[in-house]
C-alpha cells in the first residue's frame, strides 16, 4: 500500500508536512486533525480521505473555497504531486508520497484502529466499521465478519468492493471453519503456491489469489472469524503481528458492545417486569369490581337489549383479564412448582384440544413420539403449547397452502426434544432476532407482543432452551429442549416403568380423522 503526506505552505512561505490518515480534516477549528489558523480558512475547510491506495479531497462548503488549477472543487480524486489552493492562496497543499518505516506504519495502523473503534455502542455499525477498516489496511477486495451465536457462525457484516453487496456472496467456508475450530490463522498471499488450498472447490471456483482469515478472540474465547480475500495478488501491507493485534482490538470492541447490549436488555426487562407487575395487579383489581357489578346488573335487568350490552362488557372484561394474566406471567419472579409429567399423554391431550381449530381452518394437525417423562409445571407449560399452536395457525392467514402442523417429541438420555413444525408463511430473517423480545409483534393485528417472551421465560424456568428456524414461504420449526428426568423419577403414576421407557405413543389426527 502507498502512503502519503500533505506538504502545507502558508502565504508567508512557511512549510510543514503532516502524515495522511484514513480521514484527515483541515480547518481553523481547534479540534480539526490539521489546524490552519489563517482567518480566511473556514472552521472545517477541507476533508481528505485515504482508501484503497487513493486519496480524495472534498471541500466542506467553505466560505472562500478550495481550488485546483484555478477551478473551485467540490470533491475530486487528489493525484500525488498535484496542488490544491485554499482560500485564495492562504495555503498551498501538495500530496506527496511518504516513506515510512514498517514499525512506524504498524503503530499508526494500531493507533488508528483504537481511535476508530472507541465510543461506538451500536453493534451493527461497529461491525461494519471494523470490516471497512480491516479491508482498507489489508488492501483486500472482499470481507466478512462472522460471529458465533451459540449454534453457528453467522455473517453479520460483509463488503464486496466494487460490487453490489446485496447479491449473494460465497466464501471459502472450509477455511473459515478451520480457523474457528482450531484458532490457527490463515495467511495466503499467493494461493498458486499452495497445493492444499488449490484442492478446495470454493477456492478454485472463486479464483482466489489471497486469503486472510483470523479468529476473533477475547480472553481465550473465540467469538467469531474475520475473513478477507482477493482475486489479485496482494503484498502483505503490515507485519502479521500488527495485523493480529488490530483484529484483536476489533474483537474486544465487538465483545464490549455485545455485553453492553445484553446488560442493557436485562436491565430493561427487569424494569419492565417491575412496572408491569404493579400496573397489572391494580388493573385486575379494577376488573374484579367491574365484573362484580356487571353480574349484579345481569340479575337486575330483564330485557334482552340490556343483557346484550352486559354480555359485551363481560366479554371485554374476560379479554382484559387474560391480557393482565399475560403481563403478570411475564413479570413473575417466584419459582415454579414442577412435577413429573407423562409428555406423550400431555401433548396428545393438547393436540386433541386443538383439533376443532384445525378443522375450522382446514389445517392438518398431527403428532407423534415415544413415552417419556419431564418435570413440568403443567399449568404454565400449557401456556407454552397454546402460544406455539396459536402462532402456527396464524402463519396460515392469507397464505394459500394446505396447512400442516406437526408436533413431535423424542427422548434421549439427557433431554427431551419437542418440535413444532408448520408449512406456513415463515418468518423473515431480519425479524428472527426479535421474536423473543417483549412487546414485539409480527403478523398479528391484536397481539400484545408478550407471547414468545413468556414462552422463552417458562422454558428457561424449566431448565430448557428454545430455538427457531424459519424460511419465508416454507414454514417454521420451533425446537424445545428439556432435561430428561426419567431415570431420576422414583414413582410415576401413569404406566409400568419398563413400558414407559420402551413403548411409543403416537397420534395422527387431522383432515382424514
Amino acid at each position: 500500500m502507498k502512503h502519503y503526506a500533505i506538504r502545507i505552505q502558508d502565504r508567508n512561505g512557511f512549510e510543514r508536512k503532516v502524515s495522511l490518515g484514513d480521514l484527515t480534516v483541515l480547518g481553523r477549528h481547534s479540534q480539526c486533525d490539521v489546524v490552519l489558523s489563517d482567518e480566511m480558512i473556514s472552521r472545517s475547510h477541507l476533508r481528505v480521505e485515504y482508501a484503497y491506495g487513493q486519496c480524495w479531497a472534498e471541500d466542506m462548503d467553505s466560505t472562500h473555497g478550495t481550488f485546483q488549477n484555478g477551478v473551485r472543487i467540490k470533491r475530486i480524486m487528489w493525484e500525488p504531486m498535484t496542488v490544491l489552493v485554499l482560500a485564495n492562496g492562504a495555503y498551498t497543499l501538495m500530496l506527496v508520497p511518504e516513506r515510512i518505516q514498517v514499525s512506524e506504519l504498524d503503530m499508526q495502523a494500531i493507533l488508528s484502529t483504537a481511535q476508530q473503534l472507541t465510543g461506538d455502542f451500536n453493534l451493527d455499525r461497529l461491525l461494519q466499521k471494523s470490516l471497512d477498516h480491516l479491508l482498507r489496511i489489508s488492501d483486500q477486495e472482499r470481507g466478512f465478519i462472522m460471529i458465533y451465536d451459540g449454534d453457528n457462525l453467522e455473517i453479520l457484516a460483509r463488503r464486496n468492493i466494487g460490487s453490489d453487496v446485496s447479491k449473494e456472496m460465497n466464501l471459502s467456508l472450509t477455511s473459515v471453519l478451520h480457523v474457528f475450530d482450531t484458532g490457527e490463522p490463515i495467511w495466503m498471499f499467493d494461493i498458486s503456491s499452495s497445493d492444499a488450498l488449490k484442492l478446495h472447490n470454493s477456492v478454485v471456483n472463486l479464483q482466489l489469489q489471497t486469503i486472510i482469515c483470523l479468529p476473533l478472540t477475547v480472553n481465550n474465547n473465540r467469538i467469531g472469524v474475520v475473513y478477507l480475500d482477493s482475486r489479485c495478488l496482494k503484498p502483505e501491507p503490515l507485519s502479521r503481528s500488527a495485523f493480529e493485534t488490530i483484529v484483536g482490538l476489533c474483537a474486544v470492541a465487538i465483545e464490549r458492545v455485545r455485553l453492553g447490549e445484553e446488560s442493557h436488555r436485562n436491565h430493561m426487562l427487569a424494569t419492565i417486569g417491575s412496572i408491569t407487575s404493579t400496573i397489572a395487579h391494580d388493573f385486575r383489581n379494577a376488573l374484579f369490581l367491574i365484573s362484580g357489578h356487571t353480574e349484579l346488573l345481569a340479575k337486575l335487568c330483564k330485557d334482552k337489549e340490556s343483557h346484550y350490552h352486559i354480555e359485551q362488557i363481560q366479554t371485554s372484561v374476560e379479554r382484559l383479564s387474560e391480557m393482565s394474566s399475560e403481563i403478570l406471567g411475564f413479570s413473575r419472579t417466584h419459582p415454579i412448582q414442577k412435577t413429573p409429567v407423562n409428555v406423550a399423554e400431555f401433548l396428545c391431550e393438547e393436540i386433541e384440544n386443538w383439533q376443532t381449530c384445525a378443522k375450522d381452518n382446514n389445517v392438518i394437525l398431527t403428532g407423534s413420539g415415544p413415552q417419556c417423562i419431564a418435570c413440568l409445571e403443567k399449568f404454565s407449560f400449557v401456556r407454552v403449547i397454546n402460544n406455539l399452536f396459536a402462532n402456527s395457525f396464524d402463519s396460515f392467514v392469507d397464505f394459500e397452502v394446505q396447512g400442516r402442523i406437526e408436533l413431535t417429541w423424542e427422548s434421549t438420555p439427557m433431554e427431551i426434544i419437542i418440535k413444532f413444525i408448520d408449512n406456513g408463511k415463515g418468518i423473515p430473517k431480519k425479524i428472527m432476532k426479535k421474536i423473543f423480545e417483549p412487546f414485539f409483534t409480527f403478523g398479528k393485528e391484536n397481539g400484545n407482543g408478550l407471547g414468545m417472551s413468556i414462552v422463552k421465560k417458562i422454558i428457561e424456568e424449566h431448565g430448557g432452551t428454545i430455538s427457531v428456524t424459519s424460511e419465508v414461504g416454507h414454514g417454521t420449526t420451533i425446537t424445545i429442549h428439556l432435561p430428561n428426568i426419567t431415570d431420576a423419577t422414583p414413582t410415576i403414576n401413569c404406566s409400568n416403568q419398563e413400558e414407559l421407557e420402551n413403548d411409543s405413543l403416537s397420534v395422527s389426527v387431522g383432515e382424514n380423522t
